[in-house]
């Protein structure tokens, strides 16, 4: 295959996505700027997904060149990750640009993120909001499509360089001012490529982990006000789920947590600055099992009792294995006990403040019955 190189490549990890994915490259094809390659890995759809990228080979063939290719991996991975992974092998554009099959993005999303990148040297261009969009059939018309974000900021209203203090950067992610999905941030492919990035092989999260790669490696990270990514949000409740799905996803929250605490502390190990200030790499694994651990909450009340003590009783001798989350656990259940005896000593000190004030007024109230 001829293939030339692109300004931006376009991964798309796709898995049982016939009713979707149709949408997803239309929105690729409208494009205002039309320098880019797509890269489409499929996960092993057991759907038509395959026939229907098929169809699109000719389209995406016109004006000469091949932009579109299909992979196939060897088997299913049960995640996104993976088959970026694959994809980013394949990648040779400037910017690396991740789209999933079921979303879409507006017409000028490529050229008003490239050009971005370009003026500012960027390693990583970040989008704060994206749309959401509800229902099966998603639009790209900005007149039918609902703003989002994962928190109520202060938003930038231009293209804004993001401080290179490691602090700051710590602080956003934690706080949720940085939005760690794939979909929210453009990529410098050199950035990848030279410090041998993947994304971890896990279920869940692996944007989250990813994410921070960029954070502590990028030079450069812009963030924009544009708003071009359209989420499409599609419906899942636990509660809807049979028991042996509950099991599955509790078991695969527990094992991301278990392996990106593992995974980003060798990766901080690295930096003098985490390891000068433990307390910033500590916040972030704080954060890590919040997010999952707020589901695993809500599973936990759905599954029988003599599952979910199964489940634990599997996962934890794991920790054997991973000193880090060991390590973590410990210092983190230390200070749990430590905020209990204050707690346990605020309380003993109101209760004698509350014993006090009882003495006054049984002594006022025998005053008055003399």
């Amino acid at each position: 295959m001829n293939r030339q190189i692109p300004a931006v490549s376009i991964i798309i990890p796709m898995y049982n996505a016939e009713k979707y994915i149709g949408e997803c490259l239309d929105s690729i094809l409208a494009q205002t700027f039309q320098d880019f390659e797509v890269i489409v890995v499929d996960d092993c759809s057991t759907d038509n997904s395959r026939a229907v990228v098929e169809s699109y080979l000719p389209k995406f063939a016109r004006g000469g060149g091949e932009k579109l290719s299909l992979l196939r991996t060897e088997k299913n991975s049960g995640g996104g990750g993976f088959p970026r992974n694959i994809g980013l092998r394949l990648a040779v554009g400037q910017y690396v640009f991740f789209v999933d099959s079921d979303d879409a993005i507006t017409s000028t999303a490529l050229e008003e993120l490239y050009s971005v990148a370009k003026k500012f040297d960027a390693d990583v261009v970040h989008c704060e909001r994206y749309y959401k969009a509800e229902g099966e059939t998603v639009t790209t018309n900005k007149n039918f499509l609902k703003i989002s974000a994962l928190r109520d900021i202060e938003f930038v209203t231009k293209p804004t360089l993001m401080s290179n203090d490691l602090v700051s950067r710590i602080k956003k992610f934690i706080s949720y001012e940085f939005v760690w999905g794939t979909y929210s941030n453009f990529f410098r492919r050199k950035l990848i490529a030279e410090n041998n990035l993947e994304f971890p092989k896990c279920i869940y999260g692996e944007d989250l982990v990813f994410a921070m790669y960029a954070l502590c490696l990028a030079k450069n990270i812009v963030q924009v006000p544009t708003v071009c990514y359209v989420y499409r949000a599609r419906q899942y409740s636990a509660t809807n789920q049979n028991t042996i799905t509950l099991e599955y996803v509790m078991n695969s929250r527990v094992d991301f947590i278990f392996s990106a605490i593992d995974i980003l502390n060798k990766f901080m190990d690295k930096f003098d600055f985490f390891k000068q200030n433990p307390n910033y790499k500590y916040s972030v694994f704080d954060f890590l099992i919040k997010e999952h651990g707020d589901l695993i909450r809500i599973i936990y009340s759905q599954i029988p009792a003599p599952i979910f003590d199964k489940i634990i009783i599997n996962k934890f001798p794991k920790i054997t294995d991973t000193p880090s989350l060991t390590a973590f656990l410990f210092s983190r259940m230390n200070i749990f006990n430590v905020q209990l005896n204050r707690q346990g000593a605020l309380i003993q000190q109101m209760n004698a403040h509350i014993q006090k004030q009882n003495e006054v007024i049984r002594q006022l109230q025998a005053q008055l019955k003399k």
